[in-house]
């Protein structure tokens, strides 16, 4: 009779992992490698390397670790090296791309590759992000999440244009609705079954903001001119410092506005969540800006 550990149970269980299932191909290469490595002992960075026709034989565990970048001309070998099929060789190669673009445009090119190369796949990963996306792709849906907080709250796209000083439409504001609700950022409360934030705070992938940060930031600003133009100057506050730096200063300078931005919302959420603490009776938002002015 056959004596089964917990051990063995774990690696008939195991999978191999399916690649429609990530949004980050290094991620995938780890459990790719870790999956053959647990299912044959003998299996290394050097029997990848041999099966994909590359010269360097620990390049997939340099690669894993960040170390390399992912080459155009080595990406059909590595998907030899995992034995992808047609289609899962081309969600492969657009989320390298992806994962690795710089400019906004091609990643977007790449994003809609990986949306339609995995369209019909179980469990696709990307799905996660054209939510996101979404919610990012227009200025006035994560506002709307916010009004959902306030005590006065309706859940009437009439009420909402209003309470946005007439800033969106009312097919705005039910399709603000309607994001939300889809991605799982408002859900409804079991026993009042109102409208209500699954999180206090909204986490997001950066390959989604890399994609959006533009459009964002100047439907932002657009917005930040309306408020300057029609606001009582009461409503609002503006602060700007022009000043010389050495440019190795400059890294740090971001990491502490990304830290002050952090805090900030931290403490107001605790703030507001506490028990007792006073009701939320208006959305703000706030905006920073480093713009380096000189080459």
């Amino acid at each position: 009779m056959d004596l089964i550990t917990d051990k063995n149970v774990e690696r008939k269980e195991r999978q191999m992992p399916n690649v429609f299932a990530y949004t980050d191909y290094r991620q995938y290469l780890k459990d790719f490698y870790e999956f053959k490595k647990g299912s044959l002992s003998t299996y290394s960075f050097a029997t990848f390397a041999t099966k994909a026709g590359l010269k360097t034989r620990n390049y997939l565990k340099r690669v894993v670790d960040g170390e390399r970048p992912l080459t155009a001309d080595l990406i059909p070998k590595f998907c030899n090296g995992l034995g992808l099929k047609p289609k899962e060789r081309t969600y492969f190669e657009a989320l390298v791309h992806f994962n690795q673009a710089k400019d906004q445009d091609i990643k977007k090119h790449y994003f809609e590759v990986l949306k339609d190369s995995s369209a019909s796949e179980p469990g696709r990963a990307i799905e996660i992000l054209e939510h996101q996306y979404e919610i990012f792709s227009q200025w006035f849906i994560l506002p709307v999440r916010e009004l959902v907080a306030l005590k006065e709250f309706h859940e009437d796209p009439q009420w909402i244009v209003r309470k946005m000083k007439n800033r969106i439409s009312k097919k705005d504001a039910q399709h603000a609705l309607n994001v939300l609700m889809k991605v799982g950022l408002l859900i409804r409360d079991e026993k009042t079954e109102k409208l209500k934030q699954a999180s206090p705070i909204v986490r997001y992938s950066q390959d989604v903001v890399n994609m959006v940060v533009r459009d964002y930031h100047k439907q932002t600003l657009d917005q930040t001119k309306v408020s300057i133009d029609q606001d009582d100057f009461a409503s609002w506050d503006m602060r700007s410092l022009n000043i010389a730096i050495p440019k190795s200063e400059l890294k740090s300078i971001h990491e502490d506005l990304k830290e002050f931005i952090k805090k900030l919302n931290e403490r107001l959420t605790a703030k507001t969540s506490a028990a007792g603490a006073l009701p939320s009776d208006t959305v703000i938002q706030l905006n920073a800006q480093i713009v380096e002015l000189t080459k």
